[in-house]
């Protein structure tokens, strides 16, 4: 858009300019008309800015709930004990289907934890 150098009266709306219809514009409608439309891209670009900033917090924030839920999940608050009977559980049926080998290291791989109960299950080997 056009720059202006002077400042348009405040009275001036888009509203005023939009009143203009079709009819030719004379100088100082086009001089409004381009100080309002630039008013309005500066605007509009520190919106923008402000929405990029916004967007930055809210992702920080997603991260933060993410790993507190992650943390807070229910399984890691099962004792090893019974990690080792639901491993122990699920490696008949892992045979019906033909994992009786993959199921062992489908469990070693999920966490580290995980990977230290399994190892520690011997009916597992």
């Amino acid at each position: 858009m056009c720059k202006t150098s002077r400042p348009v009266d405040s009275h001036y709306t888009v509203n005023t300019v939009a009143s203009w219809k079709n009819e030719p514009l004379t100088a100082s409608q086009m001089f409004i008309a381009h100080a309002l439309a630039l008013d309005a891209e500066t605007k509009l670009a520190q919106l923008d800015r402000e929405i990029q900033a916004l967007q930055a917090r809210r992702a920080e924030q997603l991260d933060r709930l993410t790993t507190c839920t992650i943390a807070l999940a229910p399984h890691k608050r099962l004792p090893p004990e019974l990690l080792r009977e639901i491993f122990l559980l699920c490696a008949p049926e892992a045979a019906i289907v033909g994992w009786e080998d993959e199921i062992r290291w489908v469990l070693c791989r999920v966490c580290s934890r995980w990977r230290a109960v399994a190892r520690d299950t011997p009916g597992l080997w």
